[in-house]
């Protein structure tokens, strides 16, 4: 009989928290996928030495499945508080306390091991739409094949157990432990009121305050970071945002208060008075909960942003990091001919070339003062004239000839225009020399150096610091062309290789694990928050079922009892939307200073609007399945 009942009120369940399932069949789809990626032996394969990469799946995983035992009993706490008076009745009809637990954690099980089963065949059709775009990353062909691993499917099942005994066991005690009296009248626990309106709007004052501070602290130490000077601004500045997000949730409703009573038209019109004491009284009970929801989604829309970034950046750096198919530094000369001649055995036909960069002990310069006070980070080396043009010719530019005590100047972008704002002075020999040109050429230069270009004469006493062969071929070198050089040739000891599609390969594995992690968080926790927010609005209209049937008794129709559950819904909704609207645009400057040095071929704002909306369209989602959900339960007649 009872496992008859169990299963009646599992079915009911997984029609009442059709959210709740949701949520939980999109994470186990999720982790399904990326538990794939990590058995695939085809991308293993890709990875080749950065194998390890994929571990960062595995540690994501780890830190969402915390999350989801944290969600998963949330909402369950919510189902107890909303069957209280159900349980209550299964005692007092007599069935034992430790029989309704075991009901209850037979139902939860049911409910979780069908979402785990879905998931698991999701997960297959998302794992392959991932390896697509894995191989598109590493430009390699793909073929859609529909492949079920039973090595994914466990491991997966083992992050579901967990999820699951930790929660259930909590189910158990939570029903082994509470009383008749409190299951029965659960529901009719009132919230706390609220008051001291002046403290409110003080903690409103200091949050304006902590948010301005916090901006300006942040983007000191974000900048701080970048001329390598370490500082805990970044870390206060952090601090003051959150301070002031919070304090911003604890003290809007003296804000919405003063505009509301401001408004009388407003506030006396129809359906809106009911409507704002139940957002007030909302807001009041889950100020907490509101702020972290925010600071969720704040952090979810710079994760994504700052990935989409990561990979716009990464396609601009690897022409900087690797101007060349192949470059080999060394700080002594060497014989470059026997590199030549074997790639030309190879079928490659190439053009190559030599340079020198010289340190100048003559030399004084203000360079350390206008780019940085670490002088660990910036490296301040001299080229002659005749290898920069030589150089040059070999990407196909040209420069014009440097006069007489005249010099160019080689920085990257970002420093280019601090240099051309600043002013660089340099003289050798105590004597001024005049700048001609600041450029911003990627020619073999260490991509953090400042390179004084000067005539051939100036060095002509100067030591070596670094001696480089650069080479392009008419085609890409292979994968693993570095090891079969460093096999094949004799170098010096401290010689370095950079072929190109050896670090282009490098920099893919990274910037494809960093960017489908962060999106994979990025996903998971809009989920969270959009779940959260949604049960919050079931719990309130199960608690407010008896208003609105008065409301209805009293001659309002059904119409204008759903449009005013709309209008709830969609507010409390939007209320954890206010910060992040507020805060995203201060934010992403600053992350985008970040990317300054390299700053991509998108605006960090358009990347960020294409996340947003992306976001809207699951927050919307949401928002419609809690409307159906508080309709089907006010089930008014």
């Amino acid at each position: 009989m009872y496992l008859k009942l169990t299963m009646r009120c599992a079915l009911r369940s997984i029609k009442q928290y059709s959210i709740f399932m949701f949520t939980i069949t999109m994470v186990m789809t999720l982790l399904y996928a990326f538990q794939s990626l990590m058995f695939s032996e085809q991308i293993i394969r890709l990875f080749g030495a950065h194998v390890d990469m994929l571990y960062a799946f595995l540690m994501v995983s780890i830190l969402l499945v915390i999350v989801m035992t944290w969600l998963i009993g949330y909402i369950s706490g919510f189902i107890i508080k909303n069957r209280s008076r159900e349980f209550g009745i299964y005692l007092l009809s007599g069935i034992e306390r430790k029989v309704i637990a075991r009901m209850l954690v037979v139902e939860m099980f049911f409910m979780g091991f069908l979402s785990f089963i879905i998931g698991c065949f999701l997960g297959s059709f998302l794992s392959e739409v991932l390896r697509m775009l894995i191989l598109q990353f590493f430009s390699k062909d793909f073929q859609f094949v529909f492949h079920f691993s039973i090595e994914t499917m466990g491991s997966t099942f083992l992050y579901f157990l967990f999820m699951w005994i930790l929660t259930l066991w909590k189910e158990r005690r939570t029903i082994m432990k509470v009383n008749i009296k409190e299951l029965l009248y659960e529901e009719n626990k009132n919230d706390p009121v609220v008051k001291h309106r002046f403290i409110k709007w003080m903690v409103l004052l200091i949050a304006c305050i902590c948010f301005f501070f916090g901006i300006i602290a942040t983007k000191k130490g974000i900048l701080d970071m970048l001329y390598g000077e370490g500082s805990p601004v970044l870390l206060i500045g952090v601090i003051l945002l959150v301070i002031s997000n919070y304090g911003f949730y604890y003290g809007m409703i003296a804000l919405s208060d003063a505009f509301v009573n401001r408004q009388k038209k407003i506030k006396y019109s129809f359906g809106i008075l009911p409507l704002y004491g139940h957002i007030k009284g909302r807001i009041n009970g889950n100020r907490m909960v509101l702020a972290t929801l925010s600071m969720l989604l704040i952090f979810t829309i710079m994760l994504s942003s700052f990935a989409l970034k990561l990979y716009d950046s990464s396609n601009v750096q690897m022409d900087i990091i690797c101007p060349y198919e192949l470059q080999i530094n060394a700080t002594e000369p060497f014989k470059s001919d026997e590199i030549k001649i074997m790639l030309e055995k190879k079928g490659y036909q190439i053009q190559d070339d030599i340079f020198c960069l010289y340190s100048c002990a003559d030399a004084k310069t203000n360079v350390d003062m206008i780019f940085t006070q670490d002088q660990a980070i910036y490296g301040t080396s001299f080229m002659k004239e005749s290898d920069y043009q030589k150089l040059l010719k070999l990407k196909h530019k040209t420069a014009a000839s440097i006069p007489s005590h005249g010099y160019i100047l080689l920085v990257n972008e970002f420093d280019k225009k601090r240099a051309e704002e600043k002013g660089i002075q340099l003289s050798i020999k105590d004597e001024k020399m005049v700048p001609f040109q600041i450029r911003n050429d990627s020619i073999g230069q260490l991509y953090d150096d400042v390179v004084f270009v000067v005539k051939d004469e100036v060095l002509k006493d100067s030591q070596m610091l670094t001696c480089s062969y650069v080479a392009d071929s008419d085609k890409p070198f292979p994968i693993g062309m570095e090891k079969e050089i460093t096999k094949s040739i004799k170098l010096p000891l401290y010689a370095s290789i950079n072929v190109r599609s050896d670090t282009q390969q490098a920099s893919i594995s990274s910037s494809v694990t960093i960017i489908f992690a962060l999106f994979y968080l990025s996903f998971v926790f809009i989920c969270i928050a959009a779940t959260i927010m949604a049960t919050q609005q079931m719990m309130d209209a199960t608690r407010q079922k008896y208003e609105y049937e008065l409301m209805h008794q009293l001659g309002m129709d059904k119409a204008e009892i759903y449009a005013i559950l709309r209008k709830q819904i969609g507010i409390y909704f939007f209320v954890p939307m206010i910060l992040p609207v507020v805060y995203i645009f201060p934010l992403l400057y600053i992350v985008n200073l970040l990317f300054l040095r390299i700053p991509g071929n998108y605006s960090i704002y358009t990347v960020a609007f294409g996340c947003m909306l992306l976001y809207m369209v699951i927050y919307l989602c949401y928002y419609m399945m809690a409307y159906i959900g508080c309709k089907r339960s006010l089930d008014l007649k």
